[in-house]
């Protein structure tokens, strides 16, 4: 498997030619349907083992019996297939490329994510944890609106573990860290609170919970690792897991709210998986920067594993990127999110490079929209490939994608090519 860096003057044409493979056979594997490249965009190559070509009566299912293999992973090799089989078609059974091992794969999706997107990155992700459960005083849920049972759904039909998203979003929406601390400070409210939330995963169809309770005071930090503990312990029980979201931390006595609340060693003791959210050193109101520069995510990843097992660690994947109008002032300019694929699309619209900055292992771009300078910080394969070899560098689980609303699919098909995602299911 290579990344291809589409020089100045380069065509699709001239990349075909270059490596022997179809223009539209690297369409298909990029999931890229227009003509015209950007300098410095990047384009997978990936050679066929073994491919087949439908045939009348043909489907996913004969055609992954026939070859010893599943449709899930037919689906992964052959995105555009689940649309359905038609006669003609080339199905990608194998790639040439011998994988470098297995990974779990974490997704984080708002319920309002259109239904055909989401089922078509189902088949690349082991886990998908639908944003947001909260709770009030009582120990009672509030329900993610839209709501959530489609998506729980199609999540079983994938064989993709749904978890519940428990947060600590209030009635009126906003985040509070001080209901978090009323209720981890109020353990007589713990069993009806777990009950709750057992009662609702087993309804809905979920296979566990991912817990994230963030900007907890330093006086939480005990409490809330006990009711991890104890919330595993119920939630194992029944054959459910429990993956906690922590701060990205770099020593244990690292201040600032964000950090304080979240005790590694123990979190990690009471959690099947932790996440750590390697993402958002650039974000809407810091100035112009990667949004994950490789650096600062490997002494986070490097301060987990002194505390946490690394086969129970989830490295934490950003698929977005920020735009920031220029020039930057502190405490005015915000930096808007956008999708890689729009990163890329603003790239071709203004004919400005892709610039790859070798320091934080992340692609930027300038631009004039015909008023303003804009800078725009994003991933791409080459900055996600560098992510993946820290989980194998370090023995990583696998990762988790915030979020999969955006569209990234080359991200997905690279993670595909280079590793085997499990299924739990």
């Amino acid at each position: 498997m290579l990344i291809h860096v589409v020089a100045e003057g380069e065509n699709w044409f001239d990349i075909s030619e270059r490596y022997d493979l179809s223009v539209d056979y690297l369409k298909k594997l990029n999931s890229i349907a227009y003509n015209n490249l950007a300098v410095g965009e990047n384009i997978l190559i990936a050679y066929p083992k073994t491919e087949y070509y439908a045939v009348q009566g043909d489907t996913l299912a004969n055609i992954a019996r026939m070859h010893d293999t599943t449709t899930i992973s037919l689906l992964r090799n052959n995105p555009s297939l689940a649309r359905g089989v038609r006669i003609g078609d080339r199905v990608i059974i194998e790639f040439e490329d011998k994988k470098h091992g297995s990974l779990l794969l974490n997704g984080y999706c708002y319920t309002f994510i259109d239904p055909a997107f989401y089922t078509s990155l189902l088949p690349y992700l082991t886990f998908v944890t639908i944003f947001t459960y909260g709770f009030n005083t009582n120990g009672e849920l509030i329900a993610p609106r839209p709501a959530d049972d489609l998506y729980v759904s199609i999540a079983n039909d994938y064989g993709t573990v749904p978890l519940m998203h428990l947060s600590t979003l209030t009635e009126n929406g906003n985040f509070s860290n001080e209901l978090a601390g009323e209720m981890l400070g109020n353990r007589g409210l713990w069993d009806t609170f777990i009950n709750n939330i057992l009662s609702n995963v087993r309804s809905k169809g979920y296979g566990g919970v991912d817990m994230d309770f963030e900007y907890l005071p330093a006086e939480n930090s005990k409490d809330y690792a006990d009711f991890a503990g104890m919330l595993k312990q119920a939630l194992n029980n029944e054959g459910y897991y429990l993956i906690t979201a922590l701060a990205p931390k770099t020593s244990a006595e690292q201040p600032g709210l964000l950090y304080q609340g979240h005790d590694y060693k123990l979190l990690g003791k009471n959690s099947d998986l932790s996440l750590i959210m390697t993402y958002e050193w650039g974000y809407a109101y810091s100035e112009p920067m990667a949004v994950a520069p490789i650096q600062s995510v490997e002494r986070v990843v490097k301060y987990g594993i002194s505390e946490i097992e690394p086969n129970k660690i989830l490295l934490g994947i950003p698929f977005y990127g920020y735009d920031w109008q220029l020039p930057y002032i502190r405490g005015v300019t915000v930096g808007k999110s956008l999708s890689v694929e729009r990163a890329v699309e603003l790239a071709r619209q203004y004919y400005s490079p892709i610039i790859f900055d070798e320091q934080s292992d992340s692609p930027y771009i300038n631009y004039n929209d015909g008023e303003n300078e804009h800078t725009v910080w994003f991933e791409d394969p080459q900055s996600l490939k560098a992510k993946l070899e820290l989980i194998e560098k370090y023995s990583l689980a696998g990762g988790g994608i915030w979020n999969i609303d955006r569209p990234f699919y080359q991200g997905y098909m690279l993670i595909n090519l280079l590793y085997d995602i499990e299924k739990l299911r």
